[in-house]
């Protein structure tokens, strides 16, 4: 397998990690691998059974594993706000997610409390 492929697996896997949430560690668990084992495969020579096993395990099709446009990946954004993240590798998402924010801190600054806590719109 070419170096690119490769590091196109590697970098698939990673990213499809990220987006669901899980780390490398526990995908190698749910495969019921070594976290070691998993790396040595998607950084090395991985046979079609262990692609296989990865895209079953991500729930992904074998496919996105191979998807080449994963290198001009511009965006990888993880947003924490008040308890509520983000993760995304999509722009609109990212400015949506942002607007929730504003929004958020617009009314709390519109907001007024009373001497007994009570709020009042300005």
């Amino acid at each position: 397998m070419c170096k690119k492929m490769e590091n196109n697996i590697s970098k698939a896997v990673k990213f499809q990690c990220r987006k669901q949430g899980i780390t490398m560690r526990q995908l190698a668990e749910k495969m019921q691998i070594a976290p070691e084992s998993l790396s040595r495969a998607i950084n090395g020579n991985p046979t079609l059974s262990t692609i296989q096993a990865i895209a079953k395990n991500l729930n992904v099709e074998m496919a996105t594993l191979f998807d080449s446009r994963l290198d001009q990946s511009d965006l990888t954004a993880i947003v924490v706000f008040r308890g509520k993240t983000l993760v995304t590798d999509n722009i609109n998402s990212l400015l949506d997610f942002a607007t929730e924010i504003n929004i958020s801190l617009q009314d709390e600054e519109n907001t007024e409390y009373d001497i007994n806590g009570k709020s009042h719109i300005k």
